[in-house]
């Protein structure tokens, strides 16, 4: 095999139909929230699915109030993109 060998295609698969990423994503999420002492329930998580992120912060501090975004202790450098808003 040639070390010159170029791609023909590249595939991305941006809505998730090749491969379920909703799920890890939803897992990443409630671990990141549990970090903070907040608990994010399935029918919140399900009405962010495929939201901009602006809307997503308006549904989660709907949810969680007072605990959301996260603040103080626990956060480290982690920048959330909510911080920019």
């Amino acid at each position: 095999m040639s070390a010159d060998k170029r791609y023909q295609a590249v595939i991305f698969d941006m809505d998730g139909l090749m491969l379920d990423t909703e799920r890890m994503a939803m897992i990443t999420c409630r671990r990141a929230a549990e970090d903070f002492g907040s608990v994010i329930a399935d029918e919140i998580y399900l009405q962010v699915i495929g939201r901009t992120v602006e809307d997503t912060h308006m549904i989660f501090c709907g949810a969680l109030g007072a605990a959301f975004p996260p603040t103080g202790k626990g956060r480290g450098n982690h920048a959330a993109p909510w911080d920019d808003l």
